[in-house]
């Protein structure tokens, strides 16, 4: 993301962001912080095209990919495998590295088959943070160059938090120079 401008009035009944101009950094970290109600989710949706602008522009380096994990996680009605994957192919050792980044292994080991469980509303169902721990790592083992959070820490506890930041953010995102746009509570 090179540049964007948007506006945001607080008191409007419908969302709408005002003079508000930014550059992200690639490969960098950029985080948003503020409290419930701050826009936060919305200045994302701006950026990521999902709002409707009035006037203003986002303008995108080159062609960039971006992958999105929202607060909400979305499950596929497959195996944890193929949620992850999401129609990639399987590169073993970057899999593994991905699995070890969110803090998946200790579930896979308690259940049924491992990886190849089936997951989602017609099968086993799985708690808030270890489906959002499953978005996480399906957005980490794309080949986007973007990758845009929306609070994705609200169902971890502070373990499972602090680990997928250092390890997953800091330790595999950041390293491999991709740019992580992260809106969190301050």
């Amino acid at each position: 993301l090179t540049e964007a401008s948007f506006s945001w009035d607080p008191k409007s009944p419908e969302p709408v962001l005002k003079d508000i101009n930014l550059q992200i950094d690639s490969g960098k970290l950029t985080m948003i912080l503020g409290g419930v109600g701050a826009g936060k989710s919305s200045l994302l949706a701006a950026i990521l095209g999902e709002m409707h602008k009035r006037q203003g522009a986002v303008l995108w380096k080159g062609g960039a990919v971006v992958a999105f994990v929202p607060q909400e996680p979305w499950i596929l009605n497959a195996t944890v495998e193929e949620n992850i994957l999401f129609g990639l192919p399987k590169d073993e050792k970057r899999y593994q590295r991905v699995i070890q980044a969110c803090s998946l292994q200790p579930e896979l080991e308690i259940l049924p088959m491992g990886d190849m469980t089936e997951i989602g509303d017609t099968s086993i169902n799985l708690s808030a943070g270890q489906q959002q721990r499953i978005s996480l790592a399906r957005a980490m083992y794309s080949h986007a160059d973007v990758i845009v959070m929306d609070d994705p820490f609200t169902a971890l506890d502070l373990h499972a938090g602090g680990h997928v930041f250092q390890d997953g953010i800091l330790n595999f995102l950041l390293r491999r120079k991709r740019t992580v746009l992260l809106s969190t509570y301050e």
